[in-house]
């Protein structure tokens, strides 16, 4: 990219998030319910561990927690919920700690070609964005997961692979499924993508009729968070929490400048910002 273009760019973004931030902010639900979320997603957890149903847990926790089951997304698949049952409470932190090494392997590999500054800087900023959240309650959360998921994804060089980790991630967290879209648009070699799409659509269906009716509607969240609601959740997840709010959510917005270079990731990324807006406002 020509450094003229560059600045520009980098200059576009730090006006937007100035004037974002300049503006009034309004209480989140979601962070607030943050906690709230963690221990209603252990308590189905453990009756799945204690040999319940995933749905029924479901059904009979979020009703008496008043959260909502309509639509079918406020519900999350029951994967991680499974694998906690599996492994226990203690462990989850050993696994997002072996997740976090894989994700930083996948790039290390993935930048093979480039200096050893590029590639040790590149899994720090990996290591160092998701080792915090390995052993914090952010372990419990499907994001998490999901997140990790497409991440290793997005260091996949083969389109199997890619659309492999995008399925992975949408049994983690429905919303990533328009990851799979990304995929299916721009890979030389859609077949992967396609099929895994298939699966996904077909696994959610299911998920959607497996959830008890009668439950607690969304609430709706449109309006509630205003124009920092994308970067503030990348800030929040990240070790950017840590530093001055404008500084942070500036240096939040600069992976831009690389993924210019990559479609799928800049696509996503436009999508992640986009969904987030959609659904928080």
């Amino acid at each position: 990219m020509h450094p003229r273009r560059a600045m520009r760019i980098l200059a576009i973004i730090a006006a937007g998030v100035l004037f974002a931030v300049s503006l009034p902010a309004t209480a989140s639900p979601v962070e607030k319910r943050s906690h709230g979320d963690v221990v209603l997603y252990q308590t189905v957890a453990h009756k799945v561990a204690n040999g319940e149903d995933y749905y029924s847990a479901v059904d009979e926790v979020y009703r008496a927690r008043h959260y909502p089951t309509r639509p079918f997304f406020a519900v999350r698949p029951p994967l991680l919920a499974w694998i906690e049952a599996l492994v226990s409470d203690a462990a989850m932190p050993l696994l997002g700690l072996l997740a976090s090494l894989i994700v930083a392997g996948a790039w290390l590999w993935r930048l093979r070609n480039h200096t050893v500054v590029v590639r040790i800087l590149a899994v720090s900023a990996v290591l160092a964005s998701a080792l915090p959240f390995s052993f914090s309650p952010f372990v419990f959360v499907h994001d998490f997961w999901s997140g990790m998921a497409v991440s290793c994804a997005l260091a996949n060089p083969g389109p199997r692979g890619r659309a492999a980790l995008g399925l992975l991630a949408v049994c983690f967290r429905e919303l990533c499924f328009p990851f799979l879209w990304v995929l299916v648009a721009f890979e030389k070699d859609r077949r992967p993508a396609l099929a895994a799409s298939g699966v996904a659509v077909a696994l959610l269906a299911l998920h959607a009729f497996a959830i008890h009716p009668g439950g607690y509607p969304s609430q709706g969240w449109i309006g509630l968070r205003g124009p920092l609601a994308a970067l503030g959740d990348m800030t929040d997840v990240t070790v950017l929490q840590f530093a001055p709010r404008t500084l942070a959510l500036v240096i939040c917005a600069l992976p831009v400048f690389g993924w210019l270079q990559n479609r799928i990731a800049l696509v996503w990324f436009i999508g992640f910002w986009r969904t987030d807006k959609i659904i928080f406002g």
